[in-house]
This record gives structure tokens, sequence and C-alpha cells, in this order.
């Protein structure tokens, strides 16, 4: 399926629902999302491949209970922080996990080294009428390459299977105003990762 492209993969992916009694949120997350990107050329060494990028775990913020406005902190390594809300019992936390698949479009067992730019999204913010939820703060357990602007490098080295991929595990911080009773919020969180560069090992 490979086209001549930018080498782009985008994943609009982890839709958090909210749903409320009037005092208690359920923070649930949902869908998986693909797409593929593929023919483009990195370093001077062609991409005839297609990149992928697939939820494989949402990012769930479990069930909150709060007065009128509260936070809860995610982190990539599944720690929960709340400030002003209190856990239920059943609550259950965890951050997404995604994975970027390179198909090289081949059985050709070349080594490859192989950079991706993953970006994720700014602030993201969204109004019911009853809540107001806001988004923000997504980090990685990616630390090297890691730029601190929503932006950081995925590396795989040495694949020599047709599909090369690499993980990581997404965290955030969702802030939640009640301005009266509950509902449902979904928030799509778009992601996008680029090759940067595509070589072989012996290179």
């Amino acid at each position: 399926m490979a086209r001549p492209g930018a080498g782009i993969a985008s994943c609009l992916g982890t839709m958090i629902a909210v749903r409320a009694c009037p005092n208690t949120l359920r923070l649930l997350a949902g869908a998986l999302a693909l797409a593929c990107a593929p023919s483009a050329s990195a370093a001077g060494f062609p991409i005839v491949g297609e990149l992928t990028i697939v939820e494989v775990a949402p990012l769930r913020f479990g069930s909150m209970v709060l007065q009128s406005s509260g936070r809860r902190t995610v982190t990539p390594a599944g720690a929960v922080i709340d400030e002003a809300v209190i856990a239920p019992s059943g609550s259950s936390s965890a951050p997404a996990e995604y994975v970027v698949r390179y198909d090289r479009g081949n059985n050709g067992r070349q080594p490859l080294d192989i950079e991706f730019l993953v970006v994720l999204p700014g602030v993201l913010r969204v109004e019911t009428g009853t809540l107001s939820a806001i988004l923000q703060s997504l980090n990685t357990d990616v630390r090297a390459g890691h730029n601190g602007s929503g932006q950081f490098i995925l590396r795989i080295s040495g694949c020599m299977t047709r599909i090369c991929s690499a993980t990581f595990r997404l965290g955030g911080t969702l802030a939640i105003t009640r301005h009266s009773g509950g509902g449902t919020i979904v928030v799509p969180v778009p992601v996008t990762a680029t090759v940067l560069s595509l070589s072989r090992t012996d290179d």
C-alpha cells in the first residue's frame, strides 16, 4: 500500500470518556487508532514501506469524586497523583501504550536503524455545559531524545525482521471542573510520527 508521501503516520487515539453521577466522575478510555503513511526518503535512504501507529492500551483516569474541581495525573509508569479528588472503590487508572511499526515491504533481512519523531498534542479542552475538562502535560517514558516540547525521538536499532517496532507509554494530567451534575466527555488525542532517518546498520 506504499505511495508517495511524507513518511508520517497519525494516530487519533486515547478517547477519554467521563461518565458521572452528580458528584462522581468515571473516566474511561477508548478507541483504537490506526493510520499509515508510507513512501518517502530520509537520510538519503528510500522509505518504501509503511509506517503505522497503534494504540495498544488507552489512557485511563479511572473514577473520581470531587466537589467542584480537581486534577488527576497518571504517569507513564502508572503512578496516580490526585489533587482535590477522591478515588472511589473500583477506580482503575493506567497509562496509554502505543506501538510504532515500520513495515519494510519485503522479507529482506538487511539490518535497519530507524529514528521516528513522535509529536504529541498540546493542551486539549472540552466543555459539556456541566463539566469542563483540560487534558494537559502529556509525557512519555522515552527519555533519550525528548526535547520537552511534546516531541521525542523513538529509535529502533539493527532490526532484521520485515516489521520493525518500538513501544512507548503515555501519561498526562486531567483537570476537571464540575459546574453541575455530571456527564460524558470524550477527548480525541492526535499523535503523529515521522520517519527522521532510515539506514542500514552496516553503512
